[in-house]
């Protein structure tokens, strides 16, 4: 409907471009990581072109409901009591695949190390586990 990619948020270094993507980041992480961690699903293709964020403007109080999904869906309010709502779209999940119990671990893991910053853990990791080079 009214979605334009993500990577057209990604060029707005205005202020309000700026608040925007940190609207988006924090569901556009939830997204991806349930889509890998909860799911085992693996978008082969994800790229800011397959990524779209739809906008809708609604006049009027949240319900009850509204602001829980609020925690996926970033939401602002205005002065005229408009609650603008932005949603993640993600495209063309024609190359997809799932992961093995231990290929999740693996990368559950490898994860944890880098957002810890722990980057020698990180390459301790890839080299122990590479399935298919011997260093």
């Amino acid at each position: 409907e009214n979605a334009v990619p993500i990577s057209s948020f990604l060029r707005d270094d205005s202020p309000e471009g700026l608040r925007i993507r940190e609207e988006l980041a924090g569901p556009l992480l939830r997204a991806f990581f349930k889509m890998i961690f909860w799911d085992n699903f693996v978008h082969g293709d994800l790229h800011p072109g397959n990524v779209l964020v739809q906008t809708t403007v609604v006049q009027g109080e949240e319900s009850f409901y509204d602001k829980f999904l609020s925690l996926w869906t970033p939401t602002t309010k205005d002065a005229k009591n408009r609650t603008t709502k932005h949603t993640i779209v993600f495209l063309d999940a024609g190359i997809a695949t799932s992961l093995s119990p231990s290929d999740l671990v693996n990368l559950r893991d490898l994860f944890r190390a880098v957002i810890l910053n722990r980057g020698d853990e990180a390459g301790r990791l890839m080299v122990e586990r590479a399935k298919h080079e011997r260093c």
